[in-house]
């Protein structure tokens, strides 16, 4: 909802019954990829990708209105509730949390960091 739409090639057809946002899908599924946590079992891995882009979703969600201020929230809630357009939240969110840009990126950067960090954590502890 709130980031560049990547089209992700090794996963043209997965979101087909995920109901969240395909960026956080895509950025979900880059990262399994890239901790080589894929089985080679589509069915599993794609589930894997959906539960952790609804982590994701909701990680961003709580940032959102942790940075909103009062009055913005009622406006964001309406954006929601009339599904706007991506681009229409973006220029909402971008009006009213300062730099948004940058704590959106911070955000998915220490996400990443994050998982990819219990990742390995994980793998030592399983030696």
């Amino acid at each position: 909802m709130f980031g560049k739409k990547k089209q992700n090639s090794d996963n043209n057809e997965t979101m087909s019954s995920f109901s969240g946002n395909q960026f956080y899908y895509d950025f979900a599924y880059a990262l399994v990829k890239k901790s080589n946590l894929l089985t080679g079992e589509e069915v599993a891995d794609q589930d894997y990708a959906k539960s952790l882009a609804e982590e994701v979703e909701k990680g961003m969600a709580l940032m959102i209105m942790n940075e909103l201020k009062i009055d913005s929230i009622d406006v964001y809630a309406k954006l929601v509730q009339e599904k706007s357009t991506p681009e229409d939240f973006f220029i909402f969110l971008k009006d009213n949390i300062e730099d948004f840009e940058g704590k959106r990126d911070k955000f998915f950067e220490d996400f990443a960091y994050g998982f990819m960090n219990r990742t390995a954590k994980m793998r030592e502890a399983l030696k």
